[in-house]
């Protein structure tokens, strides 16, 4: 089995901004038949489907009768074992068992400077891994040399000569919306253009350095759930654009194999 270290882990490559959010360390974890049980040490943040039970509130499941299911289970196991963080996404129904709250997707987001021995604050030659595309299809050259747990530099395969870095930047920050239930426009107030935006769960490009003035009905915020506004908020933002790929992962933050 192909051993790999990852940036972030993904089962969905775009979320729906309504679904709520959670996030924290599994601290609870039960199979009973083919329904997973299980829980995170973070209260969840955003708002839960109305099927959910009171006493059930911080209890997610997950059915093993499908290819999704068995694969997050997979991943929670390993959070579990290596005490590592999880992000999780509501399926905001109770469709697995009755008063449980379903898990959609699950993301897991190792400490790489525990993964790769990296001290986070020096650079330190690596040996042995591969950089790869979000997807893990494309290989982008041999890590060299690491400097904290996020920079990585690694020989391009068309050019041996050519180091290239790869850093992995994140925002949380909120994001506003023209339109209600967050849709239309997308505006942040920051420019954080090629950042990872952990919420959406993709690469964000802020196309204009210069702000515009925006009247935003709706907003995303760091919990993943969307607020709408009883009037038009006016602000000065920048415009994003989310269908931006980042030139070396694409969608997805780039990921690290052995092979």
């Amino acid at each position: 089995m192909k051993k790999t270290i990852v940036a972030l882990f993904m089962f969905a490559s775009q979320l729906l901004p309504l679904n709520a959010f959670a996030a924290g360390k599994v601290n609870y974890l039960n199979v009973d038949e083919d329904i997973v049980y299980f829980s995170t040490n973070v209260t969840k943040a955003a708002t839960s489907p109305a099927c959910m039970v009171a006493k059930n509130a911080e209890r997610w499941t997950i059915s093993l009768n499908t290819k999704n299911g068995r694969a997050m289970y997979s991943l929670l196991a390993t959070a579990l074992a290596g005490t590592l963080d999880i992000e999780v996404i509501s399926g905001q129904d109770c469709s697995v068992i009755d008063g449980f709250e379903r898990a959609r997707s699950i993301a897991v987001m190792p400490d790489l400077s525990a993964a790769t021995g990296v001290d986070a604050s020096a650079e330190t030659p690596v040996s042995g891994l591969y950089l790869y595309s979000g997807d893990g299809l494309s290989k982008l050259g041999s890590v060299v040399q690491s400097s904290g747990a996020n920079i990585f530099y690694y020989y391009s395969p068309d050019s041996e000569n050519e180091l290239v870095k790869y850093h992995y930047l994140t925002s949380t920050s909120p994001v506003s919306y023209s339109g209600l239930d967050c849709t239309g426009d997308t505006y942040m107030s920051v420019n954080h253009t090629g950042y990872y935006h952990k919420v959406v769960n993709r690469y964000i490009d802020v196309p204009s350095t210069k702000k515009v003035t925006t009247n935003a009905m709706s907003y995303l915020v760091h919990s993943g759930e969307c607020s709408n506004r009883s009037q038009a908020a006016t602000n000065t933002e920048y415009a994003v654009n989310f269908s931006y790929h980042h030139p070396q992962c694409g969608q997805s933050p780039c990921i690290l194999k052995d092979k």
